[in-house]
């Protein structure tokens, strides 16, 4: 949703930019601006929408700070947006620090639309200043008493969005301090979030991302090198113990930004985290050389095409059956089927495939493919297709 479009300006030239955006259109639309030096703020030359954000025309800003602002308001609803702009425009906030903490702090304000019904108002301002409300506390409560009092407080101002009170019992609190961005899941689809704590704050990524998004993250903490900062899981968006303790292993232990190559990897909707999974068990067991890291996990990934994945088989006889049944080169006739050895058949094939039964799963290579070759990164001939 495009929810700030700003025309920014260095020198002769000027480009648009509409936020929110990813990493990768804010680089384009800088670009265009041909900048050869490193600038702290970009001067915003005309704000398009909205109007209420005026009051950042003609200064120098920081980019990340109104994208971050474009995420938290592409998350509210209809009541916070129009909140949101009254006390804009009643505030006239002209920094980008004021304008993140009032996204964080809509309930200091309550914003009458309709003042028909005093009932009404009184309700719609117990429920801004109280969140909830159960059921049977509604019945004891008297709204058209409070509706009477926030009216009777003569304290409201007209704006273009309804009549704006403040409600004095609630401080605005400062959530962002100007430097560091506090926890927010934009989309909510990333695969998993990642606390950087330095020097006693945090910042967070949401991976897959960018190198660029985790540099800036990296340096607004202040840290100048990755072993300054510690890192560590947040969330995590797969109901999956064994990747969920394997990505908390590689957080703590290897290079972030080869974790978020990983990561990516992992959430292409093509690849199957169960198999993958037992691929790596199945090379830890073929391979002593074999240790569990990003990388190896990132050429099993890369490879995992090479390899042939049974689930849920509990023994050879049903193993057989599901390679018949699957199969493109194997035909049985039904006549033949109660008189086939399937038990013979697939320990031949897991034979001659370096196969192996894992935890109720089977899997093996593809004919003319070796684990050496995968995990050396050589494979000649591929079966699948191989990502590049």
């Amino acid at each position: 949703m495009k929810c700030i479009e700003v025309e920014i300006k260095y020198g002769d030239r000027k480009t648009k930019l509409t936020l929110p955006c990813e990493e990768r259109e804010l680089y384009l639309a800088l670009e265009k601006l041909n900048i050869t030096e490193k600038v702290s703020g970009y001067f915003i030359d005309n704000v398009i929408i909205p109007p209420t954000l005026r009051t950042i025309e003609n200064k120098f800003v920081n980019l990340d700070e109104l994208n971050y602002l474009a995420k938290r308001m592409d998350g509210f609803d209809k009541g916070e947006a129009s909140k949101f702009y009254a006390v804009m425009q009643q505030e006239k906030f002209t920094e980008l620090k004021d304008m993140i903490n009032l996204t964080f702090n809509l309930q200091c304000y309550t914003l009458l639309q309709d003042v028909s019904n005093i009932e009404a108002v009184g309700k719609k301002h117990y429920l801004t200043t109280h969140i909830v409300m159960g059921e049977e506390e509604a019945k004891q409560i008297d709204f058209k008493k409070i509706g009477q009092e926030l009216w009777n407080t003569g304290k409201g101002k007209l704006t273009d969005y309804g009549i704006l009170f403040k409600n004095e019992d609630w401080e605005i609190e400062e959530i962002y301090d100007g430097k560091v961005f506090p926890y927010y899941s934009y989309s909510g689809e990333e695969l998993l979030t990642v606390e950087i704590e330095h020097n006693g704050k945090n910042e967070y990524l949401y991976l897959p991302d960018s190198p660029t998004a985790i540099a800036k993250a990296i340096s607004r903490l202040g840290a100048t090198m990755l072993e300054d900062c510690k890192f560590k899981l947040y969330d995590f968006n797969i109901d999956n113990k064994n990747w969920c303790d394997r990505l908390i292993k590689f957080i703590e232990n290897e290079n972030i930004y080869d974790v978020n190559q990983l990561v990516n990897e992992l959430s292409t909707a093509e690849l199957d985290l169960n198999k993958l999974n037992t691929a790596i068990k199945y090379a830890m067991s073929k391979s002593q050389d074999f240790s569990e890291s990003v990388e190896s996990t990132l050429k099993l990934a890369k490879y995992i095409n090479e390899l042939e994945y049974f689930p849920y088989v509990s023994d050879y006889n049903e193993l057989g059956q599901k390679i018949i049944e699957t199969s493109e080169y194997y035909q049985l006739s039904p006549e033949l089927e109660e008189y086939f050895d399937y038990d013979a058949f697939a320990e031949a094939y897991a034979e001659e495939r370096e196969g192996e039964l894992i935890d109720g799963d089977f899997i093996c290579l593809n004919e003319y493919t070796t684990l050496d070759e995968i995990l050396d990164d050589e494979i000649k001939v591929s079966h699948g297709e191989i990502k590049q």
